[in-house]
């Protein structure tokens, strides 16, 4: 819907922005919100499935270091020993996406 509605009103902004870069630019917000919704999903599964899952102990198994906050080199490494490959790239933009006070780093408050 958002991305119909960006489209639709491009002759508003006509002159600044391309009709192109206006899709563009709805269809990454359009994603962004999928995969915020995927991520809350894929959230309640887990602790559906598991009534024992703990977001701190969770937390702290990616906290690699043990200094209370998780950066895009954590994440890397988690996802290694985890026989995962994960490029840093994707991981820096991970914590991007979470990062309330934007130091380049998770703490527990951003983790929950």
């Amino acid at each position: 819907k958002y991305y119909q509605e960006m489209t639709t009103k491009s002759h508003n902004t006509a002159g600044v922005l391309s009709r192109e870069t206006l899709e563009r630019v709805a269809r990454i917000i359009h994603d962004e919100a999928l995969a915020q919704r995927e991520c809350q999903l894929q959230k309640k599964a887990l602790t559906d499935f598991n009534t024992d899952f703990c977001s701190i102990n969770a937390f702290k198994r990616v906290d690699a270091q043990g200094n209370g906050t998780i950066n895009s080199l954590d994440l890397v490494q988690f996802f290694r020993d985890n026989n995962k490959i994960i490029p840093e790239a994707d991981t820096y933009m991970l914590i991007n996406a979470f990062d309330s006070n934007n130091d380049g780093k998770l703490s527990l408050v951003d983790f929950q």
